[in-house]
């Protein structure tokens, strides 16, 4: 993924001069071009005949979040719903957050980053690239 046709996250230090202490501040630049619209069901359709169910979920995960980038699915129901084993999925979505696809908010809650896909307006997107670079 090319880093600079998305929003960049740019981390400032700034000497306070009063106090001396250096603070720093981090920001979100919208730098959104070359923007492209899927239809992430139609291509899961047309691809799934010559696809691995494992290479299919991270579309599956695109086209089952809700219009704030979330999974809010436990494990056993994500399973359910993706048709797929629990403990391969496990495996798998410890894979796609070392790759920094999604990040797990807590037990039942995942975010999908918002670099990768997105569903709602652009301004919304930006507080969404906050919300996810903010969980660590």
């Amino acid at each position: 993924m090319n880093k600079t046709n998305g929003p960049i996250r740019v981390v400032t230090d700034i000497l306070d001069s009063q106090t001396g202490e250096i603070l720093t501040s981090s920001n979100i630049l919208n730098k959104d071009k070359n923007f492209t619209k899927v239809w992430v069901s139609n291509y899961i359709d047309v691809v799934k005949e010559d696809s691995l169910k494992k290479d299919l979920i991270p579309f599956q995960l695109i086209d089952i979040m809700d219009k704030h980038n979330k999974l809010k699915f436990t494990l056993v129901d994500m399973s359910k719903k993706l048709n797929y084993p629990k403990s391969k999925l496990s495996v798998l979505l410890k894979e796609l957050r070392g790759k920094d696809f999604l990040r797990r908010i807590r037990n039942g809650l995942y975010m999908i980053n918002p670099n990768i896909a997105y569903k709602s307006t652009s301004e919304n997107r930006t507080i969404a690239l906050k919300e996810y670079y903010g969980l660590y």
